[in-house]
């Protein structure tokens, strides 16, 4: 029996990127002068953000520390107030991130970004995306801060820290991407399958850490070699 995939397109995702030639549903920020607290950075606070900024605490290329310095030094002088928060590992993040961004929308939050690699804004875009039809209209932004940053690279933006965070606080426009569901997961880039996602999957992050984007390299050729084809069948749309 061969194995079989579903996929269909299921949701749409609006990212934040420089020079946007895609206009969908123009998100501005709201503009908060000194004396409401434009400098403070809110990190964990209880005042309604104007951006919540959700770090990848495992990541080691980026810490929270710079972050919060970034946001200081990009957001504070346009008069924007953030609240930053870590995301643990493992399940218990995936109910954080569920639970800051249910907080932050509720309190008139439009742009949640995600400070991560593509795990990590994969599991931001997860929960924006499965949010009911006619909420409010909600943009993704990205802190590139992983090993490839596929969605942040395809979308042309900059890897710097402080060069991205302005692009989220200074973008009128987001881009819409369409979303694939395979099995229960949203997809936003690609789907691999055979060498490639074994590649994903068994690339240890200390490996990623200590030579980057070539861990995947090295991954992928030793499994590709001796690795037996296999029919798929795949699903699109229902066709």
């Amino acid at each position: 029996m061969s194995p079989r995939s579903t996929a269909r397109t299921k949701a749409e995702l609006l990212v934040l990127r420089p020079e946007s030639p895609v206009a969908e549903r123009p998100n501005r920020l709201r503009r908060t002068s000194p004396g409401r607290g434009g400098s403070d950075p809110h990190r964990n606070g209880s005042t309604p953000p104007d951006l919540l900024i959700l770090h990848n605490a495992a990541s080691t290329r980026v810490t929270v520390e710079a972050i919060g310095e970034a946001a200081a030094t990009v957001l504070a002088p346009r008069g924007l107030t953030h609240r930053l928060v870590s995301i643990p590992p493992g399940k218990e993040g995936e109910r954080v991130v569920g639970r800051q961004i249910a907080r932050a929308v509720r309190e008139g939050c439009a742009r949640i970004v995600a400070a991560g690699g593509d795990g990590t804004v994969s599991m931001v875009a997860q929960c924006l995306a499965r949010r009911r039809q006619g909420a409010p209209a909600v943009s993704l932004g990205i802190v590139p801060a992983g090993t490839a940053n596929v969605l942040a690279r395809e979308l042309g933006i900059p890897l710097g820290v402080e060069e991205s965070l302005a692009v989220v606080a200074d973008a009128s426009r987001a881009v819409q991407l369409d979303a694939v569901l395979a099995g229960r997961r949203y997809i936003f880039t690609q789907v691999g399958i055979g060498p490639d996602a074994l590649m994903i999957r068994d690339t240890p992050r200390a490996q990623q850490e200590k030579i980057g984007r070539l861990a995947y390299v090295l991954t992928f050729i030793r499994r590709a070699f001796g690795f037996r084809p296999r029919w798929f069948t795949l699903q699109l749309d229902g066709v």
